[in-house]
């Protein structure tokens, strides 16, 4: 999996956040969602075919964040794929060393 960002290098590392992100009416894994830290929108990673997202733990972003980008986040996740509603969930610190299960649900036409 890579992680795409202006500001944050690529790190292989220990969840901070991990899960899988699946269609609430199916249940089926959705590939390409992108699922990024609340308050660095341009720090993101896409889920696989499995919909499974693995982003580092909170004290290596403050570490590898460059200078200009530092700032505190929230421990929020915002998960959106074409196609379906944003999520937004807090990450509490009791669940980041378990896989979280995210449904997302479809856009009504």
């Amino acid at each position: 999996m890579t992680l795409l960002t202006s500001c944050v290098a690529p790190r292989a590392t220990t969840s901070g956040a991990r899960g899988y992100v699946s269609d609430s009416a199916t249940k089926n894994p959705v590939m390409s969602a992108s699922v990024s830290i609340k308050d660095f929108p341009e720090v993101f990673i896409k889920t696989d075919k499995d919909g499974f997202f693995d982003l580092p733990p909170k004290k290596e972003w403050m570490v590898i964040v460059a200078p200009t980008c530092r700032q505190p986040f929230k421990d929020s996740l915002i998960i959106e794929r074409q196609g379906y509603q944003t999520k937004e969930i807090p990450i509490v610190e009791s669940e980041r060393e378990k896989d979280l299960l995210i449904y997302l649900k479809p856009k009504r036409s």
